[in-house]
C-alpha cells in the first residue's frame, strides 16, 4: 500500500497499524470492528486508509463498553444510538442493564478454569471477536458469569467450539429481545417523563424495566425448556412405529 505524503497526511492521523498500537489493540481487531460498521469509514488518499482521534476514540469507547460486558451486537446498538446525538453517558450512566463480574486472568489461569476440554487458541480469538473476552496485555478479561456458564458445559463434554455456536446464536436472539424491551420503554415509559427529567429518573425506569425483562425472559425460557425436554423424553421411550 503506497503511504500518502507529508502534505496529503494530517499530523493527527494514523494508518491502521499505527491507531491499532495506539489503542493498545491488533491490526485485524481494528479491520474486524470497521467491517462489522463499528467505526466511521478512514479517509482515502489514493489506495492509503488515513485514521484519525475520532477513530481512536471510537476504539477506546469499544473497548470499555466490553469491559461492562457488552457484545459486540449490543454496543453496535450503543453506539448508533450515541451517533444519533444521546451521549454514552447518559446510555449507560448508573443503570443496571449489564452487571459483568470481570476477572482478568493469565492465559493458563483462564484455560485451566475449563479443564480438560479447555479452550484453544483459536477459541480464544473467536471468543474476543464475539466480545466475551478482551485481551489486556498477556491476560485476558472476562466475565465470570461466562466462566461459571461455560466451564461446566465443557466439563459435560460439550467442544468449546460449540458453546461459542451456541452463544452466537443465544447472543442474536437476545438481541431481538432486548430491543422489544427497548420498544416498550421508548412507546410507554419514556412519554411519561418530563422532557427535563434528571437522569437518575430515567435509569431508576430503565432499571425497573431490565428487572422485568430478566424475570419475564427467564420464565418463557424455563416454559420452553420444560416443553423441548418432554418432547425429546418422549422420542427416547416411545418405540418408533413401523
Amino acid at each position: 500500500m503506497d503511504e500518502p505524503n507529508a502534505t496529503e497526511r494530517a499530523h493527527d492521523e494514523y494508518n491502521v497499524d499505527e491507531l491499532a498500537a495506539a489503542a493498545g489493540t491488533l491490526t485485524s481487531t481494528v479491520r474486524m470492528y470497521q467491517a462489522r460498521g463499528l467505526m466511521p469509514r478512514p479517509r482515502r488518499v489514493g489506495r492509503a486508509a488515513l485514521y484519525n482521534t475520532a477513530h481512536l476514540q471510537r476504539l477506546h469507547q469499544i473497548a470499555e463498553l466490553q469491559r461492562r460486558g457488552h457484545s459486540l451486537a449490543g454496543i453496535s446498538e450503543l453506539l448508533t444510538e450515541a451517533d444519533r446525538g444521546t451521549p454514552l453517558t447518559s446510555l449507560l450512566g448508573t443503570t443496571q442493564w449489564s452487571t459483568p463480574r470481570l476477572v482478568a486472568l493469565t492465559v493458563g489461569d483462564f484455560t485451566e478454569r475449563f479443564g480438560a476440554n479447555a479452550p484453544t487458541p483459536n477459541d480464544v480469538v473467536r471468543a474476543v471477536h464475539l466480545g466475551l473476552i478482551a485481551l489486556d496485555g498477556d491476560r485476558i478479561v472476562a466475565d465470570e458469569r461466562f466462566i461459571e456458564a461455560g466451564a461446566p458445559l465443557a466439563a459435560l463434554g460439550v467442544p468449546i467450539e460449540r458453546i461459542l455456536d451456541e452463544w452466537e446464536a443465544l447472543d442474536a436472539s437476545m438481541s431481538a429481545t432486548a430491543n422489544r424491551f427497548v420498544n416498550v420503554f421508548r412507546r410507554h415509559l419514556w412519554p411519561t417523563l418530563a422532557p427535563d427529567a434528571p437522569i437518575d429518573q430515567v435509569t431508576e425506569l430503565l432499571d425497573q424495566l431490565a428487572s422485568a425483562a430478566r424475570a419475564v425472559t427467564t420464565l418463557a425460557l424455563d416454559r420452553r425448556l420444560n416443553e423441548a425436554a418432554a418432547l425429546f423424553a418422549n422420542e427416547i421411550v416411545t418405540p418408533p412405529t413401523i
